[in-house]
């Protein structure tokens, strides 16, 4: 009772507070926080992960406040009505000078209703999403539908999707639960993106022509990780050929995707790499089914040139991908491998540059 006596008493002691930080408050009252939180109107930043704020705290107060730039809270769990209900009474756009946002809920679906709130042309640089449960197809293209509609295209450099569940649906998936290359479309119009993470217990369905235009659109890409590190359930129909267009990006530095290695041909639609890549060292291969790595090695060599590790097929992403467990380990033996060919390919360049600098005019 102490502690809520000094919750109430702050707003009136210090009306002009613009950074608050809660910590950890499990033992406080969720609605006397909130209600402290409405009395303040210069607000920049708030930290509250331990509780949900109240609707009328998160709608008609902090949606409105002028100079709000970082918010990191959990968002109430209300039905679809409900959230429009909200929404309406609002009656102005919110959240107009938002930049960092991370907030944590149950389902991306709050996220989504959240959003429609915002002002067009909202500023956010970095949106982290910790969700509990996995998200279908429709849902998360419905976010990022939100997102584009929303959210300036200039300033979105940074979108995190984590869930905390590692639960996947049962074999065989449903289309529900499929994610494909439609779904990503609406994020392609952010063309300063340096960062994508969506780590999510769902199978994509993903091809070489959504990475040929990740490769197109994100040019300032540095990270992009895509599944959960279960892997992709075996749906993956990237070849070789795509993951090559994709590594183009020259500063791409963290990699977290999956390829379809089973078979390599050299010649056919074989992209051209301007600058190879020199800053992956580490490739997060998840269920990327291959054959022969001696050949995969060779086609990768050339613009991989310094990745020492290969990391893929641990140890549930088998029952996942529907795979035995013997083919799992092939599979995993071989990408270790590949890495291994690749790492003595580097000390074979890296011997003749030094042989050609000790060479006498």
């Amino acid at each position: 009772m102490t502690n809520l006596s000094v919750i109430c008493s702050l707003p009136r002691d210090y009306p002009g507070i613009t950074h608050l930080n809660f910590g950890a408050t499990n033992h406080l009252g969720y609605s006397t926080i909130s209600d402290a939180v409405c009395q303040w109107n210069e607000l920049q930043s708030l930290t509250w992960q331990n509780h949900e704020l109240t609707h009328h705290a998160l709608f008609l107060h902090l949606a409105k406040l002028p100079n709000l730039q970082d918010i990191s809270i959990l968002l109430p769990e209300l039905d679809s009505s409900s959230w429009q209900g909200h929404i309406s009474s609002s009656h102005q756009p919110g959240f107009r000078t938002l930049r960092n946002a991370d907030f944590g809920c149950k389902n991306i679906s709050s996220c989504t209703s959240l959003m429609d709130l915002a002002s067009s042309q909202c500023p956010i640089e970095c949106m982290t999403i910790r969700i509990s449960q996995g998200p279908d197809a429709i849902s998360l293209r419905n976010f990022f539908q939100t997102l584009n509609t929303r959210c300036s295209q200039m300033t979105l450099t940074k979108l995190l999707i984590i869930c905390d569940s590692r639960r996947w649906p049962a074999p065989p998936f449903a289309d529900q639960h499929v994610i494909d290359e439609a779904t990503f479309q609406p994020l392609l119009g952010f063309s300063n993106m340096r960062q994508i993470t969506i780590n999510i217990p769902r199978p994509f369905r993903l091809g070489n022509e959504i990475l040929r235009d990740i490769a197109t659109c994100w040019t300032q890409l540095q990270s992009l990780v895509i599944g959960s590190p279960g892997g992709w359930g075996g749906y993956s129909q990237i070849t070789l050929t795509g993951l090559i267009s994709l590594l183009s990006l020259s500063k791409l530095d963290v990699l977290r995707i999956v390829v379809d290695a089973s078979s390599v041909n050299h010649t056919v639609d074989m992209p051209k790499i301007g600058v190879p890549n020199t800053k992956l060292s580490i490739l997060h291969l998840g269920d990327s089914v291959i054959h022969n790595a001696p050949s995969v090695a060779a086609c990768l060599s050339d613009v991989l040139l310094n990745v020492r590790e290969i990391q893929s097929w641990g140890d549930s992403v088998a029952r996942i991908a529907s795979v035995s467990v013997e083919d799992a380990k092939k599979y995993q033996s071989r990408w270790e491998v590949v890495a291994r060919l690749m790492g003595a390919a580097a000390k074979v360049r890296e011997q003749g540059r030094d042989s050609v600098g000790n060479v006498l005019p």
